[in-house]
């Protein structure tokens, strides 16, 4: 059954661009698929998420490729503009900061899990002492595990494995409390630097 990379992406705090990545299995057409993906990511950024990010964060971009079941690589592409933004009221996290959002399978091993890197929240949903709140954790899995499972009627979510090409079915999300450092995300941005004279 062919499998479809879903990459969804928007601009940052300080110029940057994030993107995370989700695969999934399916039967369907492309544009099939790739509806599934947006009414997924309405779903998960569109309430929760979006609530939480500060008003610098935004979701626009939604890519979606078909694999070849031989290589691997995209054969096909269906690019959906989105328009999520953030309506947080804190102040926006470095933008190399996320939420870890961890896809487990019935996997043991390192091959049975995933991530996905979400942007941070705005800091009014941090701890004092730097972590992301437990009810705010609790909420987004809640939120991701829901919306999969509406996707699932489409497409399967799954681990995709690029060494023998097959794929896993994702049972459980895990969100970390500890957030996660995307060094990449400020790879667009300038380096500005401050000096002092000796």
């Amino acid at each position: 059954m062919p499998i479809f990379r879903a990459r969804i992406s928007g601009p940052g705090t300080a110029g940057d661009i994030w993107v995370t990545t989700l695969h999934v299995r399916s039967s369907q057409q492309l544009s099939s698929v790739a509806s599934a993906l947006g009414t997924f990511v309405g779903a998960f950024c569109g309430s929760g998420l979006s609530a939480m990010w500060s008003t610098e964060t935004e979701c626009n971009l939604l890519v979606t490729d078909e694999l070849s079941p031989t290589t691997g690589r995209n054969t096909a592409q269906h690019r959906q503009t989105l328009s999520i933004k953030g309506t947080g009221t804190g102040n926006a996290l470095s933008p190399r900061t996320a939420v870890v959002m961890g896809l487990r399978t019935a996997l043991p091993t390192r091959a049975g899990r995933g991530r996905m890197y979400w942007p941070a929240p705005d800091d009014s949903h941090l701890t004092t002492t730097g972590l992301l709140a437990s009810t705010d954790a609790q909420s987004l899995a809640t939120d991701m595990s829901s919306a999969l499972s509406s996707l699932s009627a489409v497409a399967t979510p799954v681990i995709f494995h690029r060494g023998d090409l097959t794929s896993t079915d994702v049972t459980e999300v895990t969100v970390g409390q500890v957030l996660g450092d995307q060094r990449r995300r400020t790879n667009k941005v300038s380096a500005n630097y401050q000096t002092s004279d000796l």
